[in-house]
């Protein structure tokens, strides 16, 4: 077996792209002013039938954590990168948890039951989620969510200029808030979900908050403090 516990690091040059897919473990990135991209990991759970990928192609750094067999392996590591702040971020995991902050880039994310904490000026924003959760904070563009019985909280540092944020859900709440005096247009269809709507109906408005839902909550209001990181 291998050791249980396992401890590296590397860096690397004009990483644009950060591609992640783990299965277990936790996910620290911080975004800086250098070009500089470093990795630091530590092997938590891992056997000889875990592997751990660390491939840079071009701009892109590719990192996967998984298992060579198809039994199960007890494959978790835990991450902490520092990253370039606009850096594109891909990111995919079974149950594991990612923590984001100063990132200013585009950022898509598929969570199973895992978390998903995020804090920087996002420029786009894409999640799909089973059960996990997610808080996000520092919105300013359109966004795209997809989860089944995840609980959401999103909130926006400006309001865009145009676009949709949209949300299907088979039973999970959203929060939106977004600055005082913001409008949007809203469109929701629910089953049995209960729309909140603290922002009111604004038909001139030119960005659409959109959620379907089954039995999920949608709630929209102004931000307040206690909805900042």
């Amino acid at each position: 077996n291998g050791p249980l516990a396992a401890y590296g690091s590397d860096e690397f040059q004009g990483v644009r792209r950060v591609h992640l897919r783990i299965s277990s473990g936790t996910v620290k990135i911080s975004g800086g002013e250098s070009n500089l991209t470093r990795v630091d990991f530590t092997k938590k759970r891992y056997d000889e039938r875990c592997q751990l990928i660390t491939d840079q192609r071009g701009d892109l750094l590719y990192l996967e954590l998984s298992s060579k067999s198809l039994y199960s392996a007890r494959c978790e590591v835990d991450f902490r990168l520092k990253v370039p702040r606009l850096i594109s971020l891909k990111l995919k995991s079974g149950n594991g948890n990612f923590f984001l902050d100063g990132i200013q880039g585009p950022v898509s994310a598929d969570i199973g039951s895992g978390r998903l904490d995020l804090n920087g000026k996002i420029s786009a924003f894409e999640l799909r989620s089973s059960s996990g959760e997610a808080r996000v904070y520092g919105l300013s563009a359109p966004a795209s969510i997809r989860t089944g019985s995840g609980r959401v909280r999103l909130v926006y540092e400006k309001i865009p200029a145009e676009g949709k944020l949209d949300i299907l859900s088979s039973s999970g709440d959203a929060e939106v808030y977004f600055p005082k005096g913001a409008k949007v247009r809203t469109y929701f269809a629910g089953g049995s979900g209960v729309l909140d709507n603290l922002l009111g109906n604004s038909e001139e408005a030119r960005f659409t908050v959109s959620m379907k839902t089954g039995s999920g909550d949608l709630r929209l209001a102004p931000s307040r403090e206690k909805e900042k990181p």
